[in-house]
Parts: structure tokens; C-alpha cells; sequence
């Protein structure tokens, strides 16, 4: 399956109170670089358009602190594929290696018309199954 490197420098306001960067931070470091390999892929990421990705499921393993200043080297991977949907996993890493957090999610394609799940389209397909 298809995988990408994203790397995000940390900033001084991802810290919260207790002096590390905070958890929801993080997950809005796994967004960022889900929306760019997605994008990557030929989803279209546009707001208002009539088909495309939708989050299903996250889950968010937190293994190590991260501090400013650092960056988050997010490597993320297809890890299944299915007909309307796509599991991509996660690791972040900080500069010294060490890993922050793991992740996992479920995307489903989505036409937001009708409110449904459907097929990843071929094209996508091919480009999401690409190593």
C-alpha cells in the first residue's frame, strides 16, 4: 500500500499549560498530514464538493512528550483498502526519533448529496494502492 512522509514543525503555542504539546495538538498534526496524503491521492479536499472523504473512526495512541521546538515527522501508510473505504496508520516521530504517538484511521468515501456512502473511485483506487 501507498505511503508518505509529512513533517510538521512544532510551535511555541502547540504547548499547553503543563509545558508539552497537547493532545489535541497532536491530533491535528495526524489531520494535516491524512488531508495532504489523501489529497495526494486525488481526493478532493474542497469544501462543498459532492463526493469525497469522510473521517469514520480515529484512534490515537499518545507514547512520549513533544516540545517546542521539535518537528513531527508523521509517516503515514494505506494500510487497507476496501470498496468504500480506506485505513491509513500513523507514526509520529520527533527529530530524535522517538515515537510521540501512533495512530489510526477509517476514511470512507462519501457523496455528501445523498448522504451515503460509495466506491472509491478507480482512479483513486490505484493511486491510494501505490507503494
Amino acid at each position: 500500500m501507498r505511503a508518505a512522509n509529512h513533517d510538521i514543525p512544532v510551535r511555541w503555542g502547540d504547548q499547553d499549560a503543563f509545558g508539552h504539546v497537547n493532545n489535541s495538538v497532536i491530533a491535528r498534526y495526524v489531520e494535516d498530514a491524512r488531508v495532504h496524503f489523501l489529497a495526494d491521492a486525488g481526493m478532493d479536499m474542497r469544501p462543498g464538493v459532492p463526493h469525497g472523504p469522510i473521517l469514520a473512526d480515529l484512534h490515537l495512541a499518545f507514547r512520549h512528550p513533544l516540545f517546542f521546538p521539535d518537528t513531527v515527522h508523521v509517516a503515514t501508510r494505506a494500510a487497507h483498502l476496501g470498496t468504500t473505504s480506506v485505513t491509513l496508520e500513523h507514526t509520529l516521530l520527533n527529530d530524535a526519533g522517538t515515537l510521540i504517538a501512533s495512530a489510526t484511521d477509517i476514511i470512507v468515501y462519501y457523496d455528501y448529496t445523498a448522504a451515503r456512502k460509495e466506491p472509491i473511485p478507480d482512479g483513486i483506487r490505484q493511486r491510494l494502492a501505490v507503494e
